[in-house]
């Protein structure tokens, strides 16, 4: 197969029509430097890409590199690359977040989640719907990250078939997650009640038309992350908390879960599908139940 046929083979096997872009794209351009067959490479092919690109910002640097390596983990399981994954060597660079977390206070999601309700109230009174629709939604994404402690990617690629409404919890394979493993994310019903609001009018949005996508955009489209990360800077900004993140979201969550625990570090890496207590330590092997419910201060909010 030409580079061309390969990457096309491999973008067919994913959902996401962001994921398939943004992919597809740094495919192109990682194909266009090598100039040979991708099948032929080795890891010293790869080495002087990366370096060559090595003065791009980190989002950049390493959503190229995740795009490559998970490119040659696609072929290596279907048996057609036969060496090892010529990205290997290649490092990640520190994100600007990473080792500066900033988890939320439950008081702070506290005031988050009131300025929203009362957008959503006002908006009722004005009888604008069209705005109520989208502080739901919002309201929804947010109680939903905060309480599940969900990377945006999956929480944004989010599909219907992985949510259990009636058990209150959503499932995710192991092809959903950053750490390939499954994971299991239960709610207290009153997450879940959020989340229904929203879903009853999501159709608003679609207009007539089908998505798979949970989160879908006032367009009708899978809500994008930069979208989600204006959301939610929007917020912060309201409330005084400058440049708030999804991650800061996430970081929440999993601190939340570690006082739940009882300053569990074992259980709480287990919960939230970390690989290494080294990087659950950052935010702060036991088998657990996991239709275990995990009880949050957010959850009642």
């Amino acid at each position: 197969m030409n580079n061309e046929t390969l990457i096309e083979k491999y973008l067919s096997s994913k959902t996401n029509d962001n994921t398939k872009k943004s992919y597809g794209h740094d495919l192109k351009l990682f194909s266009e430097f090598i100039n040979k067959n991708l099948m032929e490479i080795d890891m010293f092919d790869a080495i002087d890409y990366f370096n060559s690109i090595d003065n791009k910002s980190p989002a950049t640097f390493n959503r190229r590199l995740l795009s490559v390596r998970d490119f040659y983990n696609f072929y290596i399981e279907a048996e057609y690359y036969h060496k090892n994954n010529p990205t290997n060597r290649v490092k990640r660079k520190k994100l600007d977040y990473e080792g500066k977390t900033k988890p939320l206070q439950v008081d702070q999601i506290v005031k988050l989640i009131k300025l929203i309700k009362n957008k959503i109230k006002i908006y009722t009174k004005n009888n604008d719907k069209f705005n109520r629709n989208l502080q739901l939604r919002n309201l929804s994404l947010i109680m939903c990250d905060v309480n599940g402690g969900f990377r945006a990617s999956e929480l944004l690629e989010l599909t219907f078939d992985r949510l259990d409404i009636e058990n209150c919890r959503i499932e995710l394979l192991a092809t959903d997650t950053k750490g390939k493993d499954k994971r299991i994310v239960n709610f207290d019903s009153n997450v879940m009640g959020y989340l229904n609001d929203y879903l009853e009018i999501r159709d608003d949005f679609l207009k007539g038309k089908e998505s798979e996508y949970v989160f879908v955009s006032k367009s009708g489209l899978p809500l994008g992350y930069s979208d989600y990360l204006k959301i939610v800077k929007a917020y912060g900004k309201e409330i005084d908390i400058e440049n708030l993140t999804t991650h800061d979201l996430r970081s929440t969550y999993i601190v939340n879960v570690y006082k739940a625990t009882g300053n569990d570090l074992v259980k709480t890496q287990k919960i939230i599908n970390h690989k290494s207590l080294a990087q659950t330590r950052r935010y702060t092997n036991i088998e657990i139940d996991e239709t275990e419910l995990i009880k949050l201060p957010t959850a009642r909010l």
